[in-house]
């Protein structure tokens, strides 16, 4: 799934969103989230594109900065890091964790 019913008001070369869409892809699979049937997706879009907004351009870094701001790292993005990142004081990972495996 892409990235692209997350950009409205924003525009990005076809390569960009290409970009986006795979690290967007990846992070919501780190996450345990089903894209467009999750709203906590949303959250991770909006950190994606602003990312890239950024100059991040990278898919691989921007997976990992956005995984990152949810309280996680590579080797902590698993279904066993879930409790971890409930216990966050970040809003947003927790409700993205309401949504998780």
């Amino acid at each position: 799934m892409s990235i692209t019913p997350y950009l409205t008001h924003h525009a990005f070369e076809p390569e960009i969103i290409e970009t986006m869409s795979a690290a967007f892809v990846a992070a919501c699979d780190a996450l345990c989230l089903k894209i467009g049937a999750d709203p906590a997706a949303r959250f991770v879009a909006e950190k994606v594109i602003e990312l890239a907004q950024r100059g991040i351009r990278d898919p691989d870094i921007l997976r990992k900065m956005t995984l990152k701001e949810f309280g996680l790292s590579d080797e902590s993005a698993s279904v066993g890091s879930v409790n971890r990142v409930r216990a966050s004081a970040s809003p947003a990972a927790r409700l993205a964790n309401t949504f998780c495996c």
